[in-house]
């Protein structure tokens, strides 16, 4: 690899304002009046977020898998405290387990 190494904002950039922009989408991927609201609020206060002093690299790179504390999709709240909102998490889970084992 050569070049400029990218920062974290600049790759978080790319993923959001940038995909939307790629896509003839420039209202997506911004938090701007009149736009569409989907956000996700990660919580950071924790032992794990210890010492973190660039927020954006500690959440892209060195937190795979981390679920989301609050989660906002077009201006609606789909999740909160961690808790979904708008589905049965518990009947989804036994659907999607029924499904796999069905393909093996």
């Amino acid at each position: 690899l050569t070049g400029r190494v990218l920062t974290a904002e600049e790759a978080l950039g790319m993923a959001t304002a940038g995909s939307a922009a790629g896509l003839g989408r420039p209202e997506l991927g911004v938090l701007d009046a009149g736009t569409p609201a989907d956000l996700c609020v990660w919580d950071c206060s924790g032992v794990a977020d210890a010492g973190v002093h660039d927020w954006p690299a500690g959440l892209l790179w060195a937190s795979p898998g981390r679920r989301p504390r609050d989660v906002m999709v077009a201006g609606e709240w789909v999740v909160r405290d961690g808790e979904l909102l708008t589905a049965d998490a518990h009947g989804l889970a036994a659907e999607l387990n029924s499904l796999l084992a069905q393909r093996s």
